[in-house]
């Protein structure tokens, strides 16, 4: 999958777990207000909270869309700062991690894609970003670094993903022979990227009949 087309799909599906899981969230916070007061005020409070860090979010994403990148930053720190209780905290700064790289500040992009890594709601936003985080390091040169994020990770649903940069990454240390390897196997998994894959697959001379074999 195109890990930088992921993030509308994901704002209804992290709108569900707000809904779903804010109650768990608040129930310390309940008890220690006590009373039927307490539990409606906290509950007028997430709703509002979500509801607020939610249209936060969808105008950067909108900004984000529209290539203006300085009013992602711009708004992306109003969110992280003000909502990292939410889940689109970790979104926004997904966002900004674009608009660093877009901006050509790798070191930037780096440190926001760290920030999801650490806080991030959801094993889906932790491989994505640390998917992106692992292309920003090849970018910068960090080998060493991309094969410390990629060890001991379970690469579950994102297996595609895995496979290219694990093949980006033994291209550039010359090992084609590991890098077809790992090609077909995020060839194998169908992604939606097949045609960019197939091309690296080409440029190491291997034919898309080869390549599924």
């Amino acid at each position: 999958m195109d890990v930088y087309a992921s993030e509308q799909e994901q704002i209804e599906a992290l709108k569900k777990w707000w809904r779903e899981n804010a109650v768990a969230l608040i129930t310390g916070a309940v008890i220690g207000l006590g009373g039927l007061f307490g539990w409606q005020y906290w509950q007028k409070h997430v709703d509002e909270r979500g509801a607020a860090a939610s249209a936060q979010y969808e105008a950067i994403y909108v900004a984000a869309q529209a290539g203006r990148h300085d009013e992602v930053l711009e708004q992306g720190k109003v969110v992280v700062g003000q909502y990292a209780d939410t889940p689109y905290a970790a979104l926004s700064a997904l966002m900004m991690a674009r608009a660093h790289v877009e901006q050509g500040d790798l070191g930037a992009a780096e440190e926001r894609l760290r920030w999801v890594l650490a806080n991030g709601d959801t094993d889906e936003l932790r491989h994505v970003a640390r998917i992106r985080l692992a292309r920003v390091l090849l970018e910068q040169g960090e080998h060493a670094a991309v094969q410390a994020l990629l060890q001991g990770v379970e690469f579950g649903t994102f297996a595609s993903d895995y496979h290219e940069i694990q093949g980006d990454l033994a291209l550039v240390d010359g090992d084609t022979k590991a890098a077809r390897d790992a090609y077909r196997k995020a060839l194998g998994r169908n992604p939606a990227n097949s045609a960019l894959i197939q091309l690296k697959l080409d440029d190491l001379g291997l034919t898309a009949d080869e390549a599924i074999r």
